[in-house]
């Protein structure tokens, strides 16, 4: 029932390059990248080879110095714009749920998930959420834990990492083997910094789900973060590898050039050799 992974994927890189444009946001948290759109309802950047987007109503400052002009609205295909609306509706919508229910007004976060599920009923973040509310009324788990689960995961999509944490780990006390509260932790001690510790948590989570890409990903960062080199390599290719089987092609990508990166900077006595 994980949800609320995916939309992290992307915000995890290797921070080998300096760029021109910052995106400074609330949290404090600084992206340096290249911006190449800017609406009035969002910022679109390119940072470490990914392309990642931030919903202005987060934004505090944006600081511009890159040669080239973000697109406009106006350059894109009319079909284009229409998905990211869609997109963005949805994000709104999940995000809002996600706040109803840290507040323990479930029967509103239910109307919002419901809402986003209609927009997009194959996004496994709303239907993990569904999931939960379902299991809740069927009794199988606990208020208190729901509640400290939404609570942990709404900090983490507002990159409130330490408030995550507290949350999460008080709902990890009702299931003490719930692969997707350790996977949270994961994300959430990785972007505290406690790089040994998020290790320690994917480590549990692939116990579960041997075969998610999105747990070696994660994985693979941590390690790189310790500079464990030869770990990273192993756990990104391995995710590349899972990406591919999925047809994932966006997540094979983005593993096929962070293994480029580590091997453009690992020692030259323990880069592999190429056949």
């Amino acid at each position: 029932m994980r949800f609320l992974c995916v939309l992290f994927l992307t915000l995890i890189s290797l921070p080998l390059c300096a760029y021109a444009d910052k995106i400074v946001l609330k949290s404090g948290k600084t992206i340096e990248g290249r911006i190449i759109e800017k609406t009035r309802d969002y910022v679109r950047v390119e940072s470490q080879g990914n392309t990642l987007y931030f919903e202005n109503r987060f934004i505090q400052e944006i600081k511009e110095d890159s040669p080239e002009s973000p697109r406009q609205d106006a350059d894109k295909p009319d079909t284009l714009v229409g998905e990211e609306d869609k997109a963005g509706e949805l994000n709104s919508l999940f995000e809002s749920g996600l706040r109803y229910a840290a507040e323990g007004d479930f029967d509103k976060a239910q109307e919002q998930f419901t809402k986003a599920s209609e927009l997009d009923k194959s996004d496994n973040n709303v239907k993990g959420a569904l999931g939960i509310l379902d299991d809740l009324k069927k009794g199988l788990v606990s208020r208190e834990y729901v509640t400290d689960l939404f609570k942990g995961s709404y900090s983490l999509m507002n990159e409130d990492y330490a408030a995550a944490v507290s949350s999460l780990e008080n709902a990890l006390k009702s299931f003490p083997d719930d692969p997707d509260v350790l996977y949270n932790l994961a994300m959430a001690n990785y972007y505290l910094e406690n790089h040994q510790k998020a290790v320690e948590y994917i480590q549990k989570v692939l116990s579960f789900y041997p075969n998610d890409p999105e747990a070696y990903w994660l994985m693979g960062n941590a390690r790189l973060a310790l500079f464990q080199y030869e770990e990273a390599r192993e756990c990104i290719l391995k995710a590349k590898e899972l990406f591919e089987q999925a047809k994932n092609e966006q997540g094979a990508k983005e593993a096929g050039k962070l293994l480029d990166d580590i091997l453009s900077h690992m020692p030259v006595d323990s880069a592999p050799i190429s056949p």
